[in-house]
């Protein structure tokens, strides 16, 4: 039996998702550059705050530290199927969300919740849980592209970061004194899309036209198109 507080703390986080518009892959794709360029506070870089840390982890330390595996809670005792636990495990990664994103949907608390749901019998509950949980999230998880190395290393890590989007030379123009312009093909790895939506500026998203998929930034587009370019003239004998 699920106590009512704890489905009501349920419900609050379902018209939450309900209320809230979703964001979109383009917010997320600025987010996640902000969280990876994160410059840090001209302070931080030095001994002396350092030392001021470690002298604060020594007076504060961190204690009763609780990790969801340890299935002891101080206030839901045995978490496997503690509702209320994994309800606010998910309002607290929807306010991570929101905010400054995250590198993934929070699918931890998510699913622990719909198996707490299904084993009550509260399936009304759990469709509705579903059906906002999947406003927000389901979109946004892909299988990971698995590619044998190409035995080029700077092809391989140009092409880390934009992984969902190949890349192809459709033809090469000699325009003189060893330059060359290239005429390049593009495939979205997700549809088989093979319109872009382009940028004003290097550090923009590349976007799919056909499924809004976000591929990476301008900036390695360009770079992993003009390595491929260059390396086909190179097996043609043109440079």
């Amino acid at each position: 039996m699920i106590p009512e507080s704890e489905l009501m703390a349920l419900k609050a986080v379902i018209l939450r998702m309900e209320e809230t518009v979703p964001l979109t892959k383009v917010q997320l794709f600025h987010m996640a550059k902000r969280r990876k360029f994160r410059r840090m506070r001209p302070n931080e870089d030095t001994d002396e705050y350092r030392e001021e840390v470690a002298r604060n982890r020594k007076k504060w330390p961190i204690k009763n530290t609780f990790h969801p595996r340890n299935k002891s809670h101080p206030v839901y005792g045995d978490t496997h199927y503690a509702l209320g636990f994994h309800v606010q495990s998910l309002n607290d990664e929807l306010d991570n969300w929101f905010t400054v994103g995250a590198d993934s949907p929070p699918h931890v608390p998510e699913g622990r919740i719909k198996v707490i749901l299904k084993r009550a019998k509260d399936m009304e509950l759990r469709n509705r849980f579903v059906t906002a949980y999947d406003k927000h999230f389901a979109n946004f998880w892909k299988p990971p592209i698995n590619r044998e190395p190409s035995g080029d290393k700077m092809r391989d890590s140009l092409q880390g970061k934009i992984p969902r989007l190949e890349i192809s030379v459709r033809d090469i123009e000699d325009r003189g004194d060893g330059k060359f312009a290239y005429g390049f093909e593009f495939h979205c790895c997700d549809c088989g899309g093979w319109m872009l939506d382009l940028p004003d500026d290097d550090d923009g998203p590349v976007i799919c036209v056909a499924c809004e998929q976000v591929f990476g930034s301008f900036a390695d587009m360009k770079a992993l198109a003009s390595h491929i370019g260059n390396e086909k003239a190179k097996s043609l004998g043109l440079l």
